[in-house]
């Protein structure tokens, strides 16, 4: 797949096509920095390239590991400055509650896959382990703009290249299976039942927590009260009672949302064990119970990707090639986009190399 960009705009591509030329025009060199490689005019505005910038993100690039001239980059942000200053002749802009949305939905899908709620902090740390070349939080925000305002002024202009449905045959599909088939495993998993605690900042209060799932776990053991009875009665997880507590299954890359006590212990369970003791994770305290328990194994075409989905290997790769096709045809429609305001713009190399 080919996804090229001829843009860079704050990390918001994984590849880049640079521009080969931009043309030229005549460009009064009396008020131009002597730092200054670049000019573009777009309607009455003018700006300048200078080879700081340059410098900038000859750096950014190497910390990315991507390789490219110089010629290329300064390329790149000629294209950068064409495609932002044309979105402000055209009045497109992205205000900060925008911005602001996006980040909630980004914050609560990781709340879904952690099942819990992240603090402020929490999400800071997140936002900026995920990032490169990212400092604080605001930068990520700035950067987040220009993200999504490349992704509404595309859209504004070439809405109509970019609402075809990508249609992936059933030859593409069995090809791509067969080409990627030893990719397709299902790693050794346990499914767990669980009664459970939350922790909280209190220590007091998780200390009594802890001590009412021993209790609980005894009153197991002796068969005072069954497991499923429990769940019931005592468990905190609302999203498990109905389901006799079952959280699905857990694999070994579950440690970094569980941690890695909580796995090795459900590792150790055959179908129908529960384990001895009460158990921590980073969200709370448990008693776990395995209801199945496979080992890894290669995934046939037909088969599902993993024991909770729906969702079959077939289905799985025909959506990833729908995926790659609009994102190739996205790419396509940003660089024509870009092409058509470059021939708008005027644009000037004052001193590529800054010579």
């Amino acid at each position: 797949m080919n996804r090229t960009f001829k843009f860079f705009l704050a990390s918001a591509v994984s590849a880049m096509l640079f521009a080969s030329s931009a043309f030229s025009a005549p460009f009064s060199l009396n008020s131009v920095p002597s730092q200054a490689l670049a000019s573009i005019t777009v309607g009455d505005k003018t700006e300048i390239i200078t080879k700081s910038e340059l410098d900038s993100k000859i750096q950014d690039y190497k910390t990315l590991g991507m390789t490219s001239t110089e010629d290329e980059i300064l390329d790149v942000l000629i294209n950068d400055k064409v495609f932002l200053m044309s979105a402000e002749r055209d009045g497109v802009s992205v205000s900060d509650g925008e911005v602001n949305d996006r980040l909630k939905q980004a914050r609560s899908q990781v709340e879904m896959q952690l099942n819990r709620p992240l603090t402020d902090a929490e999400f800071d740390e997140y936002v900026l382990s995920s990032t490169a070349n990212i400092a604080s939080v605001d930068e990520y925000k700035e950067e987040l703009k220009k993200v999504l305002l490349v992704d509404k002024y595309v859209r504004t202009k070439k809405a109509a290249d970019l609402d075809k449905v990508a249609v992936v045959a059933d030859s593409e599909v069995n090809s791509f299976y067969r080409r990627n088939k030893t990719q397709f495993v299902n790693p050794e998993y346990v499914r767990i039942s669980h009664i459970f605690v939350r922790k909280t900042d209190d220590p007091v209060a998780n200390g009594k927590g802890l001590e009412k799932l021993r209790s609980v776990l005894s009153n197991i053991k002796s068969g005072i009260i069954t497991f499923e009875r429990a769940v019931g009665q005592y468990s905190e997880d609302s999203d498990s009672v109905s389901r006799g507590g079952d959280i699905g299954s857990v694999t070994t890359s579950a440690t970094n949302i569980l941690g890695e006590h909580f796995v090795d212990v459900s590792f150790t369970l055959d179908p129908g064990d529960i384990a001895p003791e009460v158990v921590e994770s980073t969200q709370g305290y448990h008693i776990i119970k395995a209801t199945a328990h496979a080992d890894a194994k290669f995934l046939g075409i037909d088969d599902h990707v993993t024991p909770d989905s729906n969702m079959t290997v077939r289905e799985y790769i025909r959506n990833y090639l729908q995926q790659q096709k609009a994102q190739d045809d996205y790419a396509a429609a940003v660089n024509s986009f870009v092409d058509d305001l470059k021939k708008s713009a005027r644009i000037t190399y004052v001193n590529k190399r800054g010579e």
